[in-house]
């Protein structure tokens, strides 16, 4: 009767053949295979498997649409419209479990009152500097509060990204520019404490032989840092190229295991236009927008 009422349901509500589809997979599996599917299926529902495989593609296609808004000059994508957007919609791109405090490029008091209203919870006024830099704004800042630590105590992480359009050849005035940034930080306690950790990443297609300089000097201190001073506020140099590679790798050993098919994955993530892109890059790899604070901040 269960049997009954589940092929009437889904013939009224799904297309035919996708449910004979469906059905012929599952035929195919070994006996062996049934039976470690049911116990997947004890523990795991499978709308969430669905949904993991889907994450999974949807950030692949992601990954390719970026590599295109790059490379593919004639997609004309430009710096704030498309690329830092692709960033504040998809910051896992550069790490996991953090949070979007502010992106579309607010001041630094907007940030500072964000900032501590993440770390703290509550906020009754916005928060004021005297920095006479404190107009500049930054293109992201994401942060997230660490309490996995050996020694117990919270760790806040935070990253400003600072995106350059691909035909910017990276210098030291794209370099200056970040400093400041780091500086204004550096400079305000309501930003720094001893477990604070601040990572700032100047993002571009092509540098000149000051940064080259700068990462040779720094070389020691890790892969990509163009400024490592004595306190938690180390400024890096990426390639979008480093970006792109280093989640493709990320991600490639799944999507060998799922076998999703390279052909299929490229056909769906070509686009002629950046508009399509967009369009595309609304999809379930999507992260949350900037974190919920009270209205007048």
């Amino acid at each position: 009767l269960f049997f009954v009422f589940f092929i009437h349901t889904v013939l009224l509500e799904w297309n035919t053949t996708k449910v004979f589809d469906i059905l012929d997979k599952v035929l195919k599996l070994t006996k062996e295979e049934r039976e470690q599917f049911a116990k997947i299926l004890e523990n795991v529902e499978l709308w969430n498997i669905i949904k993991t495989v889907q994450l999974i593609n949807d950030r692949l296609e992601t990954i390719k649409i970026l590599e295109q808004f790059v490379y593919n000059e004639k997609l004309k994508a430009n710096e704030v419209e498309h690329l830092q957007w692709i960033i504040s919609q998809h910051y896992w791109l550069f790490w996991e479990e953090y949070f979007l405090v502010w992106d579309a490029e607010p001041d630094f008091e907007v940030n500072l009152t964000r900032f501590r209203y993440l770390l703290e919870g509550h906020a009754t006024e916005k928060a004021y500097m005297l920095d006479p830099d404190k107009n500049k704004e930054m293109d992201l800042l994401i942060c997230k509060v660490d309490r996995r630590e050996e020694d117990g105590a919270a760790k806040i992480k935070s990253i400003v990204v600072e995106i350059k359009h691909p035909s910017i050849n990276i210098g030291i005035k794209e370099y200056t520019q970040l400093s400041k940034y780091r500086d204004v930080i550096s400079k305000e306690p309501r930003f720094n404490g001893d477990s604070f950790e601040w990572r700032f990443f100047l993002v571009g297609k092509k540098h000149d032989s000051f940064i080259d300089g700068q990462l040779a000097s720094n070389r020691w201190h890790g892969r990509g840092v163009i400024l490592k001073p004595e306190t938690n506020h180390t400024i890096y140099y990426r390639d979008w190229s480093d970006i792109i590679e280093e989640n493709k790798t990320r991600l490639e050993y799944l999507r060998q295991k799922l076998e999703l098919k390279q052909k299929m994955l490229h056909e769906n993530s070509r686009i002629d236009t950046t508009e399509e892109g967009m369009e595309k890059l609304l999809n379930t790899a999507v992260l949350p927008p900037e974190i919920a604070t009270p209205n007048w901040i």
